[in-house]
C-alpha cells in the first residue's frame, strides 16, 4: 500500500478504458481507447487488490477503501466479464474478513431507503438491506461447470460467511434470508447423483457449512 500500488491501480479502475460505468472526458478519446479490451487488466487489477487485502489488517483495508472506495469496487460485481467479477468478488472476501466497519460499509451500499411522515409532521427515515437478495440472485445465474464462476461462488459464500461472523444482529439478518438457506441446503443437500446443480462441491459444502 506505502509502494503506490493502490493509487495506480485506482487510477485503472476510474478509467473509462477499464470502467465502462465512468463517461469519457472527450469523443475523441472514446474513439481511440472504446475498444481495447481491459478484461484481463481489470482482472490483474483486482486480483493484485485481493493478495493485498489476505490477512491484513482492519487499518489496512479502511487505508485501501480511502483510495478506492466501495462503491468503485462494487462497479465490477456485474461485469460482462466473469474472471472479472470473480477477482471482485474475492477481493470483497478478504476485504470483509475480521472487519465490522468494511461489512457495514458493504452493506450500506444496498442499503433501501424509506420516508414515513410521522404524527409530529416530520419525516422519519426507515432503512433495509437487499444486498442478500442481491446475492442470492447472483448465485442463481451463475454455471458452476464453469471454473471462474464456481470461485465466484466461494468469495459470495465466504462474504457471507464474514457478516455472520461479525456479531448477532449480522447473524440475524442472514437468518431471515429464506433464499440463501435454500441455496445453502441444496448445495449440502448434493451427493453423487448425475449432473447436480453446484457441481457436488467440497469446497462450497465446507463454506456453507461455515455460515451454519
Amino acid at each position: 500500500v506505502d509502494n503506490g500500488i493502490v493509487d495506480k491501480i485506482g487510477d485503472i479502475l476510474n478509467d473509462p478504458i477499464f470502467n465502462s460505468k465512468l463517461p469519457w472526458e472527450t469523443e475523441r478519446r472514446r474513439e481511440i481507447f472504446s475498444k481495447i479490451s481491459g478484461d484481463l487488466v481489470k482482472t490483474n487489477a483486482l486480483w493484485v487488490l485481493r493478495h493485498l487485502m489476505y490477512n491484513s489488517h482492519n487499518e489496512e483495508k479502511l487505508e485501501l477503501l480511502s483510495t478506492i472506495p466501495m462503491e468503485t469496487i462494487l462497479q465490477f460485481i456485474n461485469d460482462y466479464s466473469w474472471p472479472v467479477q470473480e477477482q471482485c468478488f474475492q477481493l470483497l472476501r478478504n476485504l470483509t474478513c475480521n472487519s465490522r466497519k468494511v461489512v457495514n460499509i458493504l452493506l450500506e451500499n444496498f442499503k433501501d431507503v424509506e420516508y414515513f411522515d410521522s404524527r409530529q409532521g416530520e419525516r422519519t427515515m426507515v432503512g433495509s438491506t437487499y444486498l442478500f437478495e442481491f446475492l442470492a440472485h447472483k448465485i442463481r445465474m451463475l454455471e458452476i461447470k464453469d471454473n471462474h464462476q464456481r470461485k465466484t461462488l466461494e468469495g459470495i459464500l465466504y462474504i457471507i460467511v464474514n457478516i455472520t461472523a461479525i456479531n448477532e444482529n449480522k447473524r440475524q439478518l442472514v437468518i431471515e434470508q429464506d433464499e440463501l438457506l435454500s441455496i445453502i441446503q441444496e448445495i449440502l443437500s448434493e451427493s453423487g447423483e448425475s449432473n447436480p446443480k453446484y457441481g457436488n462441491n467440497n469446497d462450497l459444502k465446507v463454506a456453507c457449512l461455515w455460515i451454519l
